[in-house]
């Protein structure tokens, strides 16, 4: 029982560090798609530097793309985490 208590605490603590540094990489996609979408609509004021506006939107629109599917992760590794947890304390009480 101790055992298969530390296995889920351990699970449960690795899944729940996961999903911090995946939040934490979401965030820095999300500041960063920001970022490039403003920097490439000041570049578009500038006609000649068009070709590189263009490619300033599609990066953030990459990067966007990016920032969902990191979304998407956090949330099935999170349910992960939840039903460890459950385990880990219903094997306490028992």
């Amino acid at each position: 029982m101790a055992a298969e208590r530390d296995k889920r605490a351990n699970l449960s603590e690795k899944y729940h560090r996961a999903v911090k540094v995946i939040a934490g990489v979401d965030n820095a996609l999300v500041v960063s798609s920001m970022v490039l979408g403003a920097a490439a609509i000041g570049v578009l004021g500038t006609i000649i530097a068009t070709p590189a506006a263009i490619a300033m939107e599609c990066a953030a629109l990459g990067i966007g793309v990016l920032s969902i599917i990191g979304g998407q992760t956090i949330k099935k590794i999170s349910m992960k985490d939840e039903k460890h947890e459950k385990l880990k304390h219903l094997q306490m009480q028992s």
